[in-house]
């Protein structure tokens, strides 16, 4: 009989990290999904779709791109992470998939905080004096699926910091015995 013995090391940080991504694509997949951002009393301003000449500004343009970007970025990541922790014998060193992790992290970060900022931006600039003008109050405020994508911004900076902690501490090691029946 022949036994060998398999270890394998598990980093819980990166595990959690691995799921803060996941989190944090599912919140920008529901925010995106959820039609409206910010709700008035007489009306709901849109991310995607509105009949207003605010929908083709190019600061409204740059929130919708940013908004696709950060969420096939944090896919990315996500994938990357995987591959990272599922598999045992790569030919690329393991630090480059947390770096290009990290780096994914962290462009889906700037691209939701750039939606997240711009969107209020247009609305005050662009659509508040139509607002005063045509119902004299206000009374607005942002929807929860705005919310969600803040959440979702969150998620990812968990995820960015838990990346960011030193890979070589905090490593717990599994041994399992295997035993192989060789008959010759």
């Amino acid at each position: 009989m022949e036994s060998g013995e398999v270890k394998v090391a598990i980093r819980p940080i990166k595990v959690i990290a691995l799921a803060n991504v996941l989190l944090a694509a599912v919140l920008i997949v529901i925010s995106l999904a959820v039609p409206y951002w910010l709700e008035a009393t007489e009306f709901k301003e849109r991310l995607w779709d509105c009949g207003k000449e605010s929908c083709q500004l190019p600061a409204r343009r740059i929130c919708q791109a940013a908004s696709i970007i950060a969420l096939a970025v944090t896919t990315v990541a996500f994938v990357l992470l995987l591959l990272r922790l599922l598999n045992k014998t790569m030919e690329l060193p393991k630090f480059r998939l947390y770096v290009a992790s990290v780096v994914a992290v962290f462009i889906a970060m700037i691209c939701l905080l750039v939606t997240l900022i711009v969107f209020p931006v247009v609305f005050v600039n662009v659509e508040m004096q139509d607002y005063m003008k045509n119902f004299g109050k206000f009374g607005w405020h942002f929807s929860w699926s705005y919310g969600v994508c803040w959440g979702a911004w969150l998620f990812l900076l968990g995820a960015a910091v838990l990346l960011l902690i030193d890979r070589k501490k905090n490593v717990y090691v599994w041994s399992s015995r295997t035993v192989h029946n060789t008959l010759l």
